[in-house]
């Protein structure tokens, strides 16, 4: 193989080998029964949840379960919603190659299940265990935050019900 050639290979091989290195870790999410969420990444999925729960218990979660484990993370997010008009609900989706896919998916399912009203996307992480604020609208049958708004939480990843009226 000529010089020339093997720098070529190389260079695809560091150009195709870049993705994969970033997207090494996991996404594990712990729920409690009060509906508070908690996220932790790392690279294998026991390992992970566990420590997902963990956080779910240090902030005085009871009875913290592991609900998700996705890998690669990905774009991942939390979504609220009513559930026969009542019962607030929070559902997971990880994997996503952006915030726009998520908002597009979590909405999808809202408009799909007639029990499912008012949902709102609560919460986004990026691949690389960011959690930021939402930017994208869920659209029909969902609550949009307004631009400039700021949720009410009390605890990182806990949902205050009362906000969804």
């Amino acid at each position: 193989m000529t010089k020339g050639l093997k720098r070529v290979v190389l260079a695809l091989a560091v150009c195709f080998a870049g993705p994969a290195v970033a997207q090494d870790n996991g996404i594990a999410i712990a729920k409690s029964a009060d509906d508070g969420y908690f996220a932790s990444f790392g690279p294998t999925a026991d390992g992970t949840l566990n420590a997902a729960r963990a956080k779910c218990r240090s902030e005085g979660g009871e009875d913290c379960l592991r609900v998700r484990w996705c890998f690669p993370a990905g774009t991942s997010g939390a979504m609220t919603y009513l559930e026969g008009g009542e019962i607030t609900r929070v559902t997971f989706m990880c994997g996503m190659s952006s915030e726009a896919v998520l908002a597009r998916t979590l909405a999808a399912q809202c408009a799909a299940n007639t029990a499912m009203s008012q949902c709102r996307l609560m919460a986004v992480w990026s691949p690389a265990g960011n959690e930021t604020q939402p930017t994208t609208p869920l659209g029909k049958n969902t609550l949009e935050v307004p631009e400039g708004a700021t949720r009410q939480r009390t605890v990182p990843g806990r949902i205050d019900a009362g906000s969804m009226q």
